[in-house]
């Protein structure tokens, strides 16, 4: 939707938002240093506005986009749950696998909802976190051997 059909569309529709068009503006007013107001050149052109959690979602429409909501009630949206419940479930997939993975490789058993903290890459000798935490394991397995 362009700008300008935004500003007939809300005097045919909502003449009482007449009076905020300048804080809905997609452009800055300013001639000397015109800025684009990229949040309502978002909310304008998107078909869905979505918070990154209920919160953010309740701010967007309460605060930040009031006006916009009053037009737009539906576009506003929050959809994180559904994601981080998917998310959780194929992280305990891969939690159970890696600890069957590692009671077939050394025979310990793991339970899969342990926190790990796995590390793959090549390892340089000018990490020293990474080299001094290899020795403190060499040096802790030596003492369990003697």
């Amino acid at each position: 939707m362009k700008f300008l059909q935004f500003i007939a569309m809300i005097r045919s529709t909502k003449p009482e938002l007449e009076s905020k068009l300048s804080s809905m503006r997609i452009m800055d007013n300013n001639p000397q240093k015109p800025v684009v107001r990229m949040a309502n050149l978002c909310v304008v052109s998107s078909h869905a506005v979505n918070g990154v959690a209920q919160l953010h979602s309740d701010i967007l429409k309460s605060e930040l986009f009031a006006d916009y909501v009053s037009i737009w009630p539906k576009k506003f949206q929050n959809k994180t749950n559904d994601f981080q419940a998917e998310w959780e479930s194929a992280k305990m997939a891969d939690k159970q696998r890696l600890a069957q993975f590692i009671f077939q490789v050394t025979g310990v058993s793991i339970d899969p909802n342990s926190l790990f903290d796995l590390q793959f890459k090549r390892i340089h000798e000018y990490k020293r976190q990474l080299l001094n935490i290899l020795g403190v394991v060499y040096r802790y397995k030596k003492l369990k051997v003697s």
